[in-house]
């Protein structure tokens, strides 16, 4: 009996969680590498603690993830992204992670069909000084490299855009997980500018990630007039499909973290006004030494 589309991307979904975490691309303090990481878990962005880290830039330690998460990644294009147009479209990956990414999307469904499937693919470059996070920063950064008229070839040799974009089609951008939508702006302001430099007109209002943490991206995207696709639900299905993956009592912390964060933020600490790590709370030491027990 042939597999309806969600079946068979669920199974995909499935295998591919476990071998996220078993190459280290899904990381706990319980299997990491990192002795210090170990010791303290992650302190993240805005502040907070947590006890494991999406990190897909890991994906070069399984040759299996890659491709099986390119492949997955390809059938959403294929079942989801109803009208892409093969001959004329375009897949963007984002910089960093989403530059093999995109490359593994295109070789997985080019050979799983014997040919069949062809699909197009290029890449954002970062652009010019330091990290840009949000959308306006990238719209400044644009407007001066826009009022000195100078194309990348004069900052560095390249383009914004590597890669075919063909005026009047597609570019779908495409990453390796989404929490907030912000780089996937910043990756379409990247894009228009772009094809506003080359004078041709590029529809850019498509996203598809492997993981969707499941933290408002799609709303976001919705706002901005955007689609987004995913591969891995996380909260919703990849976090129980870890269950398999890993040993249990580990398991238990994880899903603690997951629905009651709190639980492992640190005693008598504002995350938005102290970023640094303080006294870690009672959930936080306990996982900790489970964690100090465990091997890689």
């Amino acid at each position: 009996m042939d597999l309806s589309w969600q079946e068979e991307k669920d199974a995909l979904g499935e295998e591919l969680v476990r071998l996220a975490y078993q190459s280290r691309c899904i990381e706990t303090i319980f299997n990491t590498r990192d002795p210090e990481k170990r010791r303290n878990g992650w302190t993240l962005k805005n502040g907070t603690n947590s006890i494991y880290y999406i990190n897909f830039r890991n994906a070069g330690n399984s040759a299996e993830f890659t491709a099986k998460l390119g492949y997955l990644m390809g059938r959403v294009l294929q079942e989801e992204v109803r009208d892409f147009d093969y001959d004329n479209d375009v897949i963007i990956g984002v910089d960093m992670a989403g530059v093999p990414l995109v490359s593994a999307v295109s070789t997985s469904m080019y050979y799983r069909t014997n040919g069949r499937v062809k699909i197009k693919w290029g890449y954002t470059r970062p652009l010019p000084g330091e990290k840009i996070r949000n959308v306006e920063d990238a719209r400044t950064v644009l407007e001066e490299l826009k009022r000195k008229n100078l194309s990348l070839g004069e900052w560095g040799s390249h383009n914004l855009i590597e890669g075919e974009i063909l005026d009047g089609h597609r570019a779908l951008i495409f990453d390796d997980m989404v929490t907030d939508f912000a780089s996937k702006l910043i990756a379409r302001e990247v894009i228009r500018y772009d094809a506003d430099r080359r004078r041709i007109r590029v529809v850019c209002n498509t996203s598809v990630v492997g993981v969707d943490r499941e933290q408002g991206a799609d709303k976001t995207a919705k706002e901005e007039g955007m689609k987004l696709f995913h591969g891995v639900p996380m909260k919703t299905k990849g976090m129980a499909w870890l269950a398999g993956a890993m040993p249990q009592e580990q398991y238990k912390y994880l899903m603690a973290f997951v629905y009651k964060p709190d639980l492992f933020q640190d005693i008598d600490r504002d995350p938005k006004i102290d970023k640094e790590k303080g006294i870690s709370s009672p959930a936080m030491r306990e996982a900790l030494e489970l964690a100090a027990k465990s091997g890689n």
